[in-house]
């Protein structure tokens, strides 16, 4: 079973075990239902938790089960928060799928790597670190990325003036 990482548990949320997420995805209202499992990497095990309430607005704050008090839930902040990783439909991608694809244009000429991905409410940006070390963002829109090939780590984009 392979994970994907949902968000930092930053810190406690009240004295009976609640705790506050710092969420990683795009999806965390779906991801953070009552009744999901998600998944904390524990002492090199991956330690199964049911939600058993959450609260998703600007923060995240939830409950799991078997976690009833403050000094439990202390011992789980710094810890990741992940979920099973499942297929997607054709043509949507992992965020961390796509960190660390090489970036060419469309007539394959390397222009460097995904070094990151940043999630504005408006846009979905690529940090592309250039082959000189130089770095620049690129709109994730399909006028731009034209073909994402996981299986050959690689995306080909329209290369545009300033790149």
């Amino acid at each position: 079973m392979e994970y994907l990482t949902i968000g930092y548990i930053n810190k406690t949320h009240g004295i009976d075990g609640g705790l506050s997420l710092i969420s990683t995805s795009s999806f965390i209202d779906e991801r953070m239902k009552v009744g999901n499992i998600v998944y904390i990497y524990i002492d090199k095990n991956y330690v199964p938790f049911k939600i058993s309430n959450s609260s998703v607005s600007n923060h995240v704050y939830f409950k799991l089960e078997g976690i009833n008090t403050i000094d439990e839930a202390k011992k789980l902040v710094g810890y990741d928060l992940e979920c099973e990783k499942k297929e997607l439909e054709e043509g949507l991608y992992y965020y961390e799928d796509l960190k660390g694809l090489i970036v060419k244009d469309i007539d394959g000429k390397i222009i460097g790597s995904v070094i990151d991905i940043y999630d504005q409410s408006y846009q979905i940006n690529l940090k592309i670190k250039k082959n000189d070390g130089k770095t620049f963002y690129l709109p994730f829109v399909d006028a731009i990325v034209k073909e994402i090939k996981l299986e050959e780590k690689c995306m080909y984009i329209v290369s545009m003036g300033g790149m």
